[in-house]
């Protein structure tokens, strides 16, 4: 006879406040009051026979035997997710993570090619330039902008997002770049998300950043580095199509060409990533929907 095992919401509790550090937090992610979070954590050291959780005012600290328990829970609810996502392949659910550009620029002017394959599909996107909690259970795939940097996932290049060294003309009037030492007197626009695309650069042209007169200007994603550029911020990184339309525009100039950054190593140049969680049993429609973004990407290049 098997000995009395707890709710599963006192074990998604318990394995949440070990994730979040706070009861409030917790409490959110599960869609329970922090009274009921607290309740259920009490129901569960009642029945196994140990504290939990040191209390110390609105916070909870976890005791060692919560320590070891963690990696049991965890593996139990990753196991009855599995076993109930095996009855329901066929579901018509599909979750996406997107980088804003990627979304933007690519994704969504194309993606009425698979929702008509799908019309019955309930689809939800979200757009963010980073994804720090990726497992989270309900996401199916993210696309990220780096460089193939997420361990212990799937990670497999859809794109390149080459860059051009750009700056509005009357900036230049104020302060020309003829060489690698003009640059550098100029305030720099990078990237906020984790990327080493200035320092290869310096690299590339033997230089060093301590060469830099002015701090850097780091932004969130392309189209504000692309708007802050346009303004005369600075001299900044943008994505090649934006860029190549601005300079034919005149509304930007390249001063070091539109061709520089393609001299990286392929491993230096950052690219559009479709990730997927490792062992996780996927249904058709995920399984579709990576071959049709494969392809999508393909016809981009």
């Amino acid at each position: 006879m098997r000995k009395r095992m707890p709710s599963t919401n006192a074990l998604r509790a318990f394995e949440t406040i070990m994730k979040r550090k706070s009861v409030k937090d917790a409490a959110d992610e599960i869609s329970l009051t922090p009274q009921a979070v607290r309740y259920q954590i009490k129901m569960l050291e009642e029945l196994i026979g140990y504290e939990l959780f040191i209390r110390n005012g609105n916070r909870l600290d976890p005791t060692l035997k919560a320590m070891e328990l963690l990696g049991y829970i965890t593996q139990s609810l990753d196991v009855l997710e599995e076993g109930l996502n095996a009855l329901d392949k066929d579901s018509n659910k599909l979750y996406l993570h997107v980088s804003p550009y990627y979304a933007n620029n690519i994704l969504i002017p194309q993606l009425h090619e698979f929702t008509e394959q799908h019309p019955n599909i309930d689809l939800r996107i979200s757009i963010g330039a980073e994804n720090n909690d990726f497992d989270t259970k309900d996401i199916d795939i993210a696309i990220q902008w780096g460089y193939g940097q997420w361990s212990g996932f799937q990670a497999e290049p859809l794109m390149n997002d080459l860059k051009i060294i750009a700056a509005t003309p009357d900036l230049l009037k104020k302060q020309p770049i003829e060489s690698i030492k003009d640059l550098m007197a100029h305030r720099l626009i990078s990237p906020w998300v984790r990327n080493t695309l200035w320092q290869d650069i310096f690299d590339m042209l033997d230089t060093q950043q301590e060469m830099m007169k002015e701090e850097f200007l780091y932004l969130h994603d392309n189209e504000a580095i692309y708007k802050a550029t346009l303004s005369g911020m600075g001299v900044g990184l943008v994505s090649r199509p934006e860029a190549i339309e601005a300079v034919t525009a005149g509304d930007l100039v390249a001063p070091l060409g539109i061709d520089l950054l393609s001299q990286l190593p392929d491993h230096k140049i950052p690219k559009f990533y479709l990730i997927r969680q490792n062992n996780k049993e996927e249904s058709p429609l995920v399984k579709h929907f990576t071959q049709w973004a494969k392809e999508s990407s393909r016809s981009q290049k």
